[in-house]
């Protein structure tokens, strides 16, 4: 919950209802369903369960997740991000298929990033920058939508097949990429992390760049949830539904073990 914008109201819930259980002397029964935890043999104890505590994986889903972690050994944050780029762009064109392009999200740590790496990603296509685009650029309904796109550098990637969103994105600029991934005309989506719970856009392949973001001197991790939640955003639709999808997470390397634990280990029956 930590981190949450519903924890500390479910925190204050469970506190009361315990001390009412305790003060009443009556059994309290707490049932929980939630996304998969990275602590949640501790929780099971804070609620006070002493047995049948059940945690699963990412992995234990109708469509199970292929969940991929690399470390980059980079202190400097901006070097980090940067150092990134190309085993992302590798990312989605192993994992995108050569043949069949499959869509692909890419989080990143700052609103002000996202239009850096749409622009990188399409810059590492060399000799071809178009590889992204999956609608023909000549086709009258995609010029006419490109020509509605208010904001001129969003414009100039979705040309290329990489789109990006952050905070000040108009509405209607906001719709249009939202529509554009949706009917497979562009490959790729670049959206700050902080918007996780915002987009509904479903993909065969999610990368998130770095699991820490800075605002002037401080430096803040992802909280728990908003990863989980972007990985879960990796969720194939139409022809490609049954296809096994695939998570890329880019971390710095101190901090692979630690994501790679919270996000695959689930805790086992506890019984006392």
């Amino acid at each position: 919950m930590v981190g949450g914008t519903n924890g500390p109201v479910l925190e204050v819930v469970c506190s009361r209802m315990r001390y009412m259980g305790s003060q009443l002397n009556n059994g309290l029964r707490i049932v929980g369903m939630a996304a998969p935890l990275a602590n949640a043999t501790d929780f099971g104890h804070w609620l006070g369960c002493k047995s049948n505590v059940f945690n699963f994986a990412p992995s234990c889903r109708p469509l199970p997740l292929e969940l991929y972690i690399q470390g980059f050994n980079l202190s400097h944050a901006p070097s980090r991000v940067a150092a990134m780029t190309k085993p992302v762009f590798s990312a989605i064109v192993r994992h995108g298929n050569k043949l069949k392009p499959k869509p692909a999200l890419v989080f990143v740590p700052s609103l002000r990033q996202a239009r850096i790496t749409a622009i990188d990603l399409i810059a590492m296509g060399e000799q071809q920058k178009h590889k992204f685009l999956k609608a023909d650029k000549e086709d009258e309904n995609f010029q006419t939508m490109l020509g509605s796109v208010s904001d001129e550098a969003l414009r100039g990637t979705l040309s290329y097949g990489v789109g990006y969103l952050n905070e000040g994105t108009s509405d209607k600029d906001f719709e249009i990429v939202e529509r554009l991934f949706e009917f497979d005309a562009i490959q790729v989506v670049v959206v700050p992390s902080s918007m996780c719970y915002r987009i509904r856009m479903r993909s065969y392949l999610t990368v998130i760049m770095d699991t820490q973001f800075y605002n002037g001197s401080s430096t803040f991790t992802r909280t728990f949830p908003s990863t989980m939640s972007s990985i879960w955003w990796a969720w194939p639709t139409g022809k490609d539904e049954r296809k096994k999808p695939n998570a890329s997470l880019c971390a710095r390397h101190r901090r692979r073990t630690s994501s790679r634990s919270s996000s695959t280990n689930p805790c086992q029956w506890n019984p006392t």
